[in-house]
């Protein structure tokens, strides 16, 4: 009974995530700084950690988000849409 509640529990979680990150892709630049500013001190915590396969993946989504930023501000040119918000908010 406590496993099926755990895991109910954590897709719950996944979900809500996800949720939340594809409702911050209303605003130009915010999803995209938002996950660019939690992927830095991440990265260096897998550093630190010697995880370097995180910290490689860490890396790759600071970059991705921090060149995605300049075509996403008003005049926005580039969305995500649901497909890139939800990607990142499930990463």
């Amino acid at each position: 009974l406590h496993e099926g509640l755990a895991a109910a529990g954590a897709a719950l979680w996944i979900v809500a995530a996800m949720n939340a990150f594809n409702f911050l892709d209303n605003m130009n630049g915010v999803l995209a700084g938002v996950v660019a500013a939690l992927c830095a001190p991440f990265f260096a915590l897998a550093l630190a950690l010697d995880q370097v396969a995180v910290a490689a993946l860490l890396a790759v989504s600071f970059g991705a988000c921090a060149g995605f930023l300049p075509h996403n501000f008003p005049r926005a040119r580039i969305f995500l849409g649901d497909g890139g918000s939800q990607a990142l908010g499930y990463w």
